[in-house]
């Protein structure tokens, strides 16, 4: 594998962004958006793909490990930046129809874009493609993986939570 890797797949990158165009929309037409709201949606999304990850059903198959470690687990933080990316493209015509959540989805979307990108290289490097060699069993990469995404959903809970006290 090389070290710097393009989707190879165009077509699920373009899914990515009309979905996430499509998610903006529909979202951006909702009168009062909180922001909380949208980092509970997001951190439970992820939680589940934590726990998904890290359930006992995965790791009994290596040929399983071995698919999503090397092949999805790459293509899915893709396919997220590309969500988010989509969504970003759209907002300046939700903007320009006065979608009354368009200018706080906007914010919260591009927000996540520097996470998300950290995510990116944590996964390149430690999962799908590990420049160390005690890092190579599929076992403790698709665990890396499953805790990364777990403990992501958590802090987006979180943050949600603390934004909802706060006000």
């Amino acid at each position: 594998m090389s070290s710097y890797k393009i989707s190879y797949v165009p077509f699920f990158n373009a899914l990515a962004m009309a979905l996430g165009a499509y998610y903006f929309f529909q979202f951006s037409w909702l009168e009062d958006l909180p922001v909380f709201k949208l980092f509970n949606i997001w951190g439970i999304f992820f939680d589940i793909l934590g726990v998904i990850l890290l359930s006992s059903f995965l790791s009994s198959s290596a040929r399983l490990k071995q698919f999503i470690v090397e092949r999805v687990s790459f293509e899915f933080i893709a396919f997220l930046l590309f969500f988010i990316l989509g969504s970003l493209i759209l907002s300046p015509y939700a903007a320009m129809y006065k979608q009354p959540s368009a200018k706080v989805l906007a914010i919260f979307q591009a927000s996540l874009l520097g996470p998300f990108t950290v995510i990116w290289f944590l996964v390149e490097d430690f999962v799908s493609d590990p420049k160390v060699d005690s890092l190579k069993d599929y076992g403790f990469r698709l665990r890396v993986l499953g805790s990364t995404f777990l403990i992501t959903g958590l802090t987006m809970q979180m943050i949600g939570a603390f934004l909802d006290i706060r006000g």
